[in-house]
């Protein structure tokens, strides 16, 4: 209960609708710019083939990059090759902290989905290699220890926000709709930290 007390005010409030048909609509115009090219005054009209399902889950993945987490990428980052080439990403150099950019981690995750789920924590630690399923279960374990060490930064950054905000609250006074419109750019991950801090203030 005390959970779903912190979780809820998250999820519910009318800032996270508005965000994620914002982020959506701003997403749908890159698309068409992109891939279409509507934006380009040069570009004649003609008929395109389109991937309607490809482009709909590319869409998709931004929104909740964007909503979930507040990390806003290019279009071309869940294009549909990168998303069916795990290759193509585990052969990429890591970054400066040795784990995968943000939405290349994503990406393997939710390919590897079903193996996080299923296979049981020993075989990660086996001293020897099983064909094919030691290499997915490396990519599995690569992909989701850099969504954590993404998640871990991305609250250390929300919290030292939250502490210079308040500073500088202190040191110049809080503006009328300053709260609202910093909540309503908040994704959800930042909402939750708050929530979470302002509850541990109230049980202390």
């Amino acid at each position: 209960r005390r959970h779903d007390a912190v979780a809820a005010p998250a999820f519910s409030s009318k800032a996270t609708y508005a965000l994620v048909w914002r982020e959506t609509l701003r997403i749908m115009y890159e698309f068409f710019a992109t891939d279409l090219g509507l934006n380009s005054a040069s570009k004649s009209a003609e008929l395109q083939r389109v991937n309607v399902c490809a482009k709909m889950s590319q869409v998709t993945l931004h929104v909740l990059t964007s909503v979930g987490f507040g990390v806003h990428t290019g279009w071309s980052a869940f294009d549909e090759g990168l998303r069916n080439s795990e290759a193509a990403i585990t052969e990429r150099e890591d970054d400066t902290n040795g784990s995968l950019p943000f939405h290349e981690a994503l990406l393997l995750a939710l390919n590897n989905i079903f193996i996080r789920t299923l296979a049981p924590e020993f075989l990660y630690s086996l001293p020897f290699p099983i064909f094919w399923i030691s290499k997915h279960l490396s990519i599995t374990q690569r992909a989701y220890s850099s969504i954590e060490h993404h998640i871990r930064r991305l609250i250390i950054s929300y919290n030292q926000d939250t502490n210079t905000l308040e500073k500088n609250t202190h040191a110049a006074g809080a503006l009328d709709g300053d709260d609202s419109q910093s909540s309503s750019q908040a994704g959800l991950l930042k909402r939750l930290v708050s929530a979470n801090d302002a509850a541990r203030e109230e049980v202390s």
